[in-house]
């Protein structure tokens, strides 16, 4: 077995949950590690979700020119791994910010100061058109993540093909609506970044990067689940009043609706990081976070939106923000592997 497939097989164990840091000795043959450094980075990250650094142990090796020509080589090809996935990040952010920026299709004519009330009439209508679908995708819900619990990667692909399938439909089902004011109306600045999210998510079901394995955590960074309870839950009005009623635990909005559906999607990711697919993590919670922003705006411009719709949104801004930072905020031990 070879130096990569015993890392990334120790990784799965749960023997480490960080990044590696490999040490180099002058045992070992420079011409091939050179040659196979970039190749073996990019495995690591495919096959088990981590990061890799090479360090060089100068106690080992015999010629001080010899370990900084070769340090340099190291440093340049990490410095292009790394260049060119957050140069790949920061396009796909930039094009889903763009999108926001849709305006509205509406068969009667609308003037652009009027987008918050277009927006309000057809979330009245949506809201409330598909919530006989919501027990089953709570039940749903509650079994994947039990089974994810028990069979861990097993079980990946059908998660990442529900939650896609979940915002696919939520993308089209929130955001088309035949409204009594603006006849048929299509809400193309939400439903085109959902609809792309949906997409990477069912990418991740042919190339599946994310690990469903929950290992002990530092009890930090549970936090977030009592907020995607609170998601869940969703305790609110048709009128948008607060309802406190426990059978909402099986009968609300999450599932059908994006707001409380998200933070259960993102909270899970953060749950088993470093194991995900960070580009997947990173779209989908910029997507949430910038609709949260949106619902924090709307309540100071859309009549009728209440302070308790507001504070049922804390779950979505505060994880998808969370799910942002989450590779800064996490300090991942890096332990050494030396061969």
């Amino acid at each position: 077995m070879g130096l990569l497939d015993r890392i990334v097989q120790l990784q799965k164990k749960g023997g480490f949950t960080g990044d590696v840091s490999i040490c180099l000795g002058s045992n070992l043959s420079w011409p091939y590690i050179i040659i196979s450094l970039k190749s073996a980075c990019l495995a690591m990250k495919i096959r088990a979700g981590i990061g890799c650094r090479f360090q060089i142990d100068p106690s080992t090796t015999s010629s001080g020119k010899l370990i900084e020509e070769n340090k340099a080589k190291i440093a340049a090809t990490d410095k292009f791994v790394s260049m060119k996935e957050s140069t790949r990040t920061l396009l796909v952010l930039v094009l889903l910010f763009a999108c926001f920026f849709l305006s509205p299709i509406t068969e009667v004519p609308v003037v652009q100061q009027e987008t918050t009330l277009v927006m309000r009439d057809v979330f009245i209508q949506t809201s409330a058109a598909y919530l006989w679908l919501s027990p089953a995708i709570h039940i749903t819900s509650v079994i994947l993540l039990v089974a994810a619990y028990v069979y861990g990667t097993k079980i990946g692909r059908i998660m990442d093909a529900y939650f896609g399938f979940l915002l696919l439909f939520i993308a089209f089902s929130n955001h088309i609506a035949t409204t009594e004011n603006y006849g048929l109306v299509i809400i193309t600045g939400n439903l085109v970044p959902i609809f792309i999210v949906g997409l990477f998510w069912m990418l991740e079901v042919f190339e599946p990067k994310n690990e469903y394995v929950f290992r002990r955590l530092p009890a930090w960074r549970y936090w977030v689940v009592p907020l995607v309870v609170l998601a869940f839950w969703s305790p609110i009005n048709p009128d948008l009043s607060p309802d406190l009623n426990p059978l909402l635990l099986l009968t609300s909005s999450f599932g059908v609706m994006y707001c409380p559906t998200t933070p259960f999607i993102v909270a899970l990711l953060t749950l088993i990081y470093p194991r995900v697919n960070t580009l997947l993590l990173r779209v989908t919670s910029f997507v949430g976070l910038f609709i949260g922003i949106f619902n924090i705006m709307s309540y100071f411009l859309m009549p009728g939106y209440t302070l308790w719709n507001l504070i049922l949104h804390i779950p979505l801004i505060t994880i998808c923000a969370y799910g942002l930072l989450i590779a800064n905020v996490v300090k991942a031990s890096t332990p050494q592997i030396s061969n």
